[in-house]
């Protein structure tokens, strides 16, 4: 071997030296090429220990927080149901309803402009549960072809409403009407209003008790006229904001006391044409005979009347303790 082949090691130099370029290149990437595979033999040896499985995906899992309720707001189901108070079947559900807890005096208040409300407590009646269309059928799936008649009225609907304690909601189970002519009764007689471009509705306001009900008020009330900038006073504050003029009709608040499931059922009473109740139950001009069901269903109660009782039922319990 001649000195000039050896000359390179001799000097200290690296292993590569004297090699041609493709050599070189070789031996360069050949380090890359072991760890690559030795990457793979591993990922292979894991494969084979754990099974070939997809990893489990949560449907639910989100990166998006999920929204709180606020503690003292409590929720609403309201269903609305067409139908004609002469049918036998809406008279009979009558006879399920506990109309006695509503007072005597606001009981007869009501009977006199054309409307009765009452409590449905434990299982719907047979005739409620087919007027709301509640069935325990399963919903029909994607495949089906469901047909759907858009260009009639719906005859149930049911929403959801989020109410604050103490904050109002507006509930409209009446069209706008051009002109609103009004029949009260009250004991001293029959008394007419009229009023132009009027919204019957109900004003829904709710307070939470201690024991988990729901004090529920339903007052009716007619906005009318034009849009006016009204003085409004709201948590210790007056400011100005835009409305129209409203009758309200207090003297026909309904207050009843609610606990999640049970229902308040409000109609009107048929041959009272013209009346109060007439007026705020109606359906349009075109169809005398419909009239609006109104069915008002506690579905959630707010939470810090619940912490509430919860909290008083272990101050209850540590009294009883201490007092052993």
């Amino acid at each position: 071997m001649s000195l000039s082949l050896l000359s390179p090691l001799r000097r200290g130099a690296p292993p590569s030296a004297g090699l041609s370029r493709p050599a070189k290149r070789r031996l360069r990437a050949a380090p890359s090429t072991v760890a690559g595979c030795l990457l793979l033999g591993v990922a292979l040896i894991v494969a084979t220990a754990l099974g070939c499985r997809r990893l489990p995906r949560h449907a639910d899992a989100s990166i998006l927080a999920r929204p709180v309720m606020p503690a003292d707001t409590f929720v609403l189901e309201l269903y609305t149901v067409r139908l004609s108070p002469h049918a036998g079947e809406y008279l009979q559900m009558w006879t399920h309803v506990d109309e006695h807890r509503i007072a005597t005096p606001l009981r007869q208040r009501l009977y006199r402009n054309g409307l009765r409300a009452g409590i449905v407590t434990g299982p719907l009646p047979p005739e409620l549960e087919r007027l709301l269309q509640l069935s325990d059928e399963p919903a029909a799936e994607a495949g089906e072809q469901q047909v759907v008649a858009v260009d009639e009225p719906a005859q149930v609907r049911m929403r959801r409403l989020q109410v604050a304690s103490g904050k109002p909601a507006k509930i409209q189970t009446a069209p706008l009407a051009e002109t609103l002519h009004v029949l009260l009764a009250d004991e001293k007689g029959v008394r007419g209003g009229t009023y132009s471009q009027a919204q019957p509705a109900w004003d829904v306001r709710g307070y939470a008790e201690a024991n988990g009900a729901v004090r529920l008020n339903l007052a009716p009330e007619i906005e009318h006229g034009e849009v006016q900038r009204q003085w409004d006073a709201s948590d210790g504050m007056m400011f100005l904001k835009p409305g129209r003029p409203k009758k309200a009709f207090d003297q026909l608040r309904i207050g009843v006391d609610l606990l999640p499931g049970q229902l308040l059922v409000v109609g009107c009473i048929a041959g009272r044409e013209g009346s109060l109740g007439d007026k705020l139950l109606a359906t349009n001009a075109a169809e005398a005979d419909q009239h609006t069901l109104l069915a008002i269903r506690l579905a959630q109660a707010p939470e810090a009347a619940l912490f509430a009782e919860a909290s008083e039922g272990d101050e209850t319990a540590d009294v009883a303790v201490a007092g052993q």
